[in-house]
Protein backbone atom coordinates (compact mmCIF):
# COMPACT_ATOMS: atom_id res chain seq x y z
CA UNK A 1 0.00 0.00 0.00
CA UNK A 2 1.63 3.22 -0.64
CA UNK A 3 1.95 6.13 1.71
CA UNK A 4 -0.58 9.10 1.29
CA UNK A 5 2.03 11.77 0.24
CA UNK A 6 3.55 9.55 -2.45
CA UNK A 7 0.43 8.41 -4.55
CA UNK A 8 0.10 10.07 -7.98
CA UNK A 9 -3.10 12.39 -7.07
CA UNK A 10 -0.95 13.44 -3.84
CA UNK A 11 2.19 14.51 -5.40
CA UNK A 12 -0.19 16.24 -8.06
CA UNK A 13 -1.87 18.23 -5.55
CA UNK A 14 1.94 18.91 -3.86
CA UNK A 15 2.72 20.35 -6.97
CA UNK A 16 -0.48 22.16 -7.43
CA UNK A 17 0.19 24.19 -3.73
CA UNK A 18 3.68 24.81 -4.73
CA UNK A 19 2.50 26.83 -7.99
CA UNK A 20 -0.15 28.62 -6.17
CA UNK A 21 2.42 29.14 -3.73
CA UNK A 22 4.91 30.38 -6.16
CA UNK A 23 1.85 33.12 -7.52
CA UNK A 24 0.83 33.80 -4.19
CA UNK A 25 4.42 35.49 -3.28
CA UNK A 26 3.50 38.28 -5.76
CA UNK A 27 0.21 39.14 -4.02
CA UNK A 28 2.63 41.04 -1.48
CA UNK A 29 2.33 44.84 0.42
CA UNK A 30 4.56 46.40 2.25
CA UNK A 31 3.93 47.64 6.26
CA UNK A 32 6.97 49.71 6.53
CA UNK A 33 7.60 52.69 4.84
CA UNK A 34 10.66 53.74 2.91
CA UNK A 35 13.93 52.26 2.78
CA UNK A 36 12.52 49.20 5.04
CA UNK A 37 9.44 48.29 2.11
CA UNK A 38 11.42 45.69 0.88
CA UNK A 39 9.87 43.69 3.98
CA UNK A 40 6.78 42.86 2.16
CA UNK A 41 4.11 40.61 3.47
CA UNK A 42 3.11 37.59 1.13
CA UNK A 43 0.46 34.46 1.24
CA UNK A 44 2.92 32.18 -0.13
CA UNK A 45 3.07 29.78 2.93
CA UNK A 46 -0.50 29.08 3.44
CA UNK A 47 -0.30 26.19 0.66
CA UNK A 48 2.54 25.29 2.03
CA UNK A 49 0.48 24.88 5.49
CA UNK A 50 -2.08 22.93 3.63
CA UNK A 51 0.30 20.50 2.18
CA UNK A 52 1.67 20.02 5.69
CA UNK A 53 -1.74 19.53 7.56
CA UNK A 54 -3.15 17.34 4.07
CA UNK A 55 0.26 15.12 3.51
CA UNK A 56 2.25 15.48 6.89
CA UNK A 57 5.72 17.47 7.26
CA UNK A 58 7.99 16.26 4.72
CA UNK A 59 5.20 16.73 1.86
CA UNK A 60 4.69 20.20 3.33
CA UNK A 61 8.65 20.67 3.27
CA UNK A 62 9.17 19.49 -0.07
CA UNK A 63 6.55 21.89 -1.37
CA UNK A 64 8.56 24.43 0.75
CA UNK A 65 11.57 23.84 -1.43
CA UNK A 66 10.25 23.28 -4.72
CA UNK A 67 8.17 26.97 -4.12
CA UNK A 68 10.99 28.58 -2.49
CA UNK A 69 13.68 27.96 -5.05
CA UNK A 70 11.29 28.83 -8.15
CA UNK A 71 10.78 31.85 -6.05
CA UNK A 72 14.06 32.59 -5.39
CA UNK A 73 15.08 32.86 -9.30
CA UNK A 74 12.53 34.85 -10.37
CA UNK A 75 12.77 38.74 -10.74
CA UNK A 76 12.78 40.02 -7.13
CA UNK A 77 14.21 36.88 -5.28
CA UNK A 78 17.45 37.52 -3.97
CA UNK A 79 19.05 34.11 -4.86
CA UNK A 80 20.39 32.48 -2.49
CA UNK A 81 19.88 34.65 0.61
CA UNK A 82 16.77 34.84 -0.22
CA UNK A 83 16.00 31.44 -0.77
CA UNK A 84 18.20 30.89 3.01
CA UNK A 85 15.73 33.02 4.56
CA UNK A 86 12.39 32.11 3.63
CA UNK A 87 13.33 28.11 3.75
CA UNK A 88 14.35 29.10 7.76
CA UNK A 89 11.27 31.03 8.37
CA UNK A 90 8.72 28.96 6.86
CA UNK A 91 10.63 25.60 7.95
CA UNK A 92 10.06 26.51 11.33
CA UNK A 93 6.40 27.87 10.93
CA UNK A 94 5.67 24.49 9.24
CA UNK A 95 7.45 22.58 11.84
CA UNK A 96 5.83 24.08 14.45
CA UNK A 97 2.33 24.69 13.22
CA UNK A 98 2.28 20.75 12.82
CA UNK A 99 3.61 19.45 15.72
CA UNK A 100 0.69 21.20 17.58
CA UNK A 101 -1.59 20.94 15.13
CA UNK A 102 -1.08 17.00 14.63
CA UNK A 103 -1.84 16.31 18.11
CA UNK A 104 -5.93 16.85 17.79
CA UNK A 105 -6.25 17.74 14.58
CA UNK A 106 -8.85 20.36 15.10
CA UNK A 107 -9.76 23.88 15.06
CA UNK A 108 -8.58 24.40 18.62
CA UNK A 109 -4.85 23.03 17.90
CA UNK A 110 -4.68 24.54 14.71
CA UNK A 111 -5.31 28.01 16.29
CA UNK A 112 -2.93 26.67 19.25
CA UNK A 113 -0.42 25.85 16.40
CA UNK A 114 -0.45 29.21 14.79
CA UNK A 115 0.27 31.17 17.82
CA UNK A 116 2.70 28.95 18.83
CA UNK A 117 5.03 29.01 15.67
CA UNK A 118 4.30 32.91 15.13
CA UNK A 119 6.14 32.71 18.34
CA UNK A 120 8.86 29.83 17.22
CA UNK A 121 9.66 32.06 13.90
CA UNK A 122 9.42 35.36 15.52
CA UNK A 123 12.59 34.13 17.91
CA UNK A 124 14.46 31.95 15.55
CA UNK A 125 14.76 34.95 12.89
CA UNK A 126 16.30 37.14 15.44
CA UNK A 127 19.73 35.59 15.14
CA UNK A 128 18.86 34.57 11.39
CA UNK A 129 18.30 38.51 10.74
CA UNK A 130 21.78 39.34 12.51
CA UNK A 131 23.79 36.64 10.52
CA UNK A 132 22.04 36.79 7.33
CA UNK A 133 20.65 40.49 6.74
CA UNK A 134 24.47 41.66 6.93
CA UNK A 135 25.16 39.90 3.81
CA UNK A 136 21.72 40.21 2.09
CA UNK A 137 21.65 44.16 2.56
CA UNK A 138 25.52 44.79 2.69
CA UNK A 139 24.31 46.79 6.20
CA UNK A 140 26.25 46.60 8.89
CA UNK A 141 25.48 44.42 11.96
CA UNK A 142 25.54 47.50 14.31
CA UNK A 143 22.30 49.10 11.64
CA UNK A 144 20.50 45.47 12.00
CA UNK A 145 20.55 45.47 15.69
CA UNK A 146 19.41 49.55 15.46
CA UNK A 147 16.23 47.63 13.76
CA UNK A 148 15.64 44.29 14.69
CA UNK A 149 13.48 45.67 17.50
CA UNK A 150 11.25 48.70 15.95
CA UNK A 151 11.56 46.47 12.17
CA UNK A 152 12.48 42.88 12.04
CA UNK A 153 11.00 41.47 14.86
CA UNK A 154 7.56 42.67 13.96
CA UNK A 155 7.66 42.02 10.55
CA UNK A 156 8.29 38.42 11.73
CA UNK A 157 5.64 38.37 14.00
CA UNK A 158 3.02 39.72 11.14
CA UNK A 159 4.65 38.06 7.99
CA UNK A 160 4.49 34.56 9.73
CA UNK A 161 0.73 35.43 12.03
CA UNK A 162 -0.51 36.83 8.56
CA UNK A 163 -0.11 33.20 6.87
CA UNK A 164 -0.67 30.86 9.36
CA UNK A 165 -3.74 32.53 10.94
CA UNK A 166 -5.73 31.82 7.74
CA UNK A 167 -4.84 28.28 8.15
CA UNK A 168 -7.24 27.25 11.05
CA UNK A 169 -10.34 28.95 8.28
CA UNK A 170 -9.14 26.86 5.38
CA UNK A 171 -8.42 23.36 7.22
CA UNK A 172 -12.61 23.90 7.37
CA UNK A 173 -12.11 22.70 4.37
CA UNK A 174 -9.88 20.00 4.43
CA UNK A 175 -12.46 17.34 4.57
CA UNK A 176 -14.12 18.42 1.10
CA UNK A 177 -10.47 18.94 -0.07
CA UNK A 178 -9.11 15.59 0.71
CA UNK A 179 -12.58 13.72 -0.89
CA UNK A 180 -11.74 16.00 -4.09
CA UNK A 181 -7.98 14.80 -4.16
CA UNK A 182 -9.17 10.70 -3.17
Amino acid sequence: MKHKALSTRALTAQAMLAAIAIFLVYVNFPIFAPPFDFLRIDFADIPVLLATAMFGIPAGLSVLFVASFIQSLLPGGAFPWGLVMHLISSGVLVIAWSLVYRIRKNWLTGLLGAVAATICVTLVMIPVNLIVTPIYTGYPVEAIREILLPILIPFNCINAGTNILVVPLLLSLRKPMERFLR
